[in-house]
């Protein structure tokens, strides 16, 4: 494979550039705009920056065609069709990598995005295979992995808001963080409730409460959350249950920023749920990094088989994971996450037995006396 990178004013005469060189054949694997110094006038002048690549028969160095059955792989790059060295011995690279990545349940855009990373560090002159694929993504996968800081690690006493859309196992995975904290990690806490809107959310939130012995307090809104927070400033942590709603609801954005603006103390857990799909995961990242952040949780890691977009931007974004949550038992069912676990959930859809036992979890639930585990019975 040949990969070139084309400097021009424009995109057409980068487009001219690459056809003179390249020829007719040429893939566009990525296209930038910047700004450069020009080195006889010293001005700043905007250009256009285009890497396109062209394959090659690893043997006779020919140009070949791939047949009309793999019309589909062409979605692997930004509407360019993959013309290149493709055969049953010597399948092209572009093909490759798109079975590689598509094995692992990511879309053609993530495809896209990932490919053109791999084809820009990875030598040319290497066979393109599976295992290099899935070895180079590993390896790129582990240096961008963020692992948070667990509520039981805070130097101070944590007050953590659960946010995230409505659905998505926020008032279940307080009430489990809540049961590792007490009975785990022998600390003392609240649980507080500022959802008038979901019916039976508060309601739920308090049996928990009441099973496990830790005070619980609802409010109708964020007005009264510094009252409650100077009521149980003694305690070790504060657990906070919020209404979920849709990012692209302005409402969602006007309460949330409520809640944090009652205290500066007050740290946000957004939740991402494994079933989401790539483009709403997109969203909510884009609403929640603005409010002050201690951790990202993962939940529903049960409910779904293929975890390559979730993991795709949590990777992307290099978002600080803290908790993953895998089913609706309380409170075994939640695990500090690692990089590990991440990692395994990313290549999920390559083992026979897809998905993460939470091992952890489910041991030191086990550990519980029999009079806390009947509370949860």
């Amino acid at each position: 494979m040949n990969i070139r990178r084309f400097e021009a004013p424009d995109i057409a005469e980068a487009l001219a550039m690459i056809k003179a060189e390249l020829g007719d054949e040429a893939v566009i694997i990525e296209t930038n705009r910047r700004r450069r110094r020009d080195e006889a006038t010293g001005l700043i002048e905007n250009i256009v920056e285009v890497t396109a690549a062209i394959d090659f028969s690893p043997h006779t160095e020919a140009q070949v065609r791939i047949p009309p059955e793999k019309a589909p792989a062409k979605k692997i790059l930004h509407g360019v069709a993959i013309h290149g060295g493709y055969g049953p011995n010597h399948p092209s690279p572009l093909l490759v990598i798109h079975d590689a990545l598509a094995g692992l349940g990511l879309g053609h855009k993530l495809q896209q995005e990932i490919a053109a990373q791999f084809l820009h560090e990875v030598s040319s002159d290497k066979d393109i295979t599976h295992e290099l694929v899935h070895d180079w993504l590993k390896n790129m996968a582990s240096r961008r992995i963020k692992i948070a800081d667990a509520a039981k690690a805070s130097t101070s006493r944590p007050r953590i808001a659960m946010i995230g859309p409505t659905g998505t196992g926020k008032t279940t995975t307080i009430a489990k963080l809540a049961a590792l904290l007490k009975f785990q990690k022998n600390m003392h806490g609240v649980l507080v409730s500022v959802d008038a809107y979901r019916l039976g959310t508060a309601e739920q939130l308090e049996r928990y409460a009441r099973l496990m012995d830790i005070p619980f307090e609802a409010l109708r809104d964020p007005k009264g959350l510094s009252g409650v927070l100077e009521r149980y400033k003694h305690m070790d942590f504060m657990l906070i249950d919020t209404t979920g709603r849709g990012p692209s609801d302005p409402r969602h954005r006007e309460e949330l920023s409520a809640i944090f603006n009652a205290d500066p103390s007050i740290k946000g857990y957004p939740v991402l749920c494994a079933t989401s799909k790539a483009d709403d995961l997109a969203s909510q990242m884009a609403l929640y990094s603005t409010f002050p952040i201690a951790g990202w949780v993962i939940t529903k890691i049960d409910e779904t088989s293929s975890y390559g977009p979730l993991c795709a931007v949590v990777i992307r974004e290099q978002l600080p994971i803290s908790y993953i949550t895998n089913g609706q038992k309380v409170p075994e069912d939640i695990i500090e996450a690692t990089k590990e676990i991440l990692l395994d959930l990313l290549f999920a859809n390559e083992r026979k037995d897809p998905g993460v036992e939470m091992e952890t979890g489910t041991a030191w639930a086990r550990s519980l006396t029999n009079k806390q585990w009947a509370l949860f019975a």
